[in-house]
């Protein structure tokens, strides 16, 4: 059995409108963001990138919508 992200027990612990840094680098890649991914398709949370300051590196950030996971 696979164990948990962070990401994913993040999002059943967050509160609607928070945020989480959940990737940073110059371009989107990897599991977590694909797990990101899926998540805001199931409308579970909103994707933000952003850029930091004087460089060419991303903030990727989730942040937690008011929908809830179907049990």
């Amino acid at each position: 059995m696979t164990k948990p992200s962070k990401l994913s027990l993040w999002v059943d612990t967050a509160e609607p409108g928070e945020s989480m840094t959940y990737h940073v680098a110059p371009h989107a890649h990897g599991d977590v963001c694909r797990e990101a991914m899926d998540l805001h398709e199931a409308g579970l949370i909103a994707l933000v990138r952003k850029r930091r300051p004087d460089t060419s590196t991303f903030e990727y950030i989730a942040q937690r919508t008011k929908m809830r996971r179907k049990p």
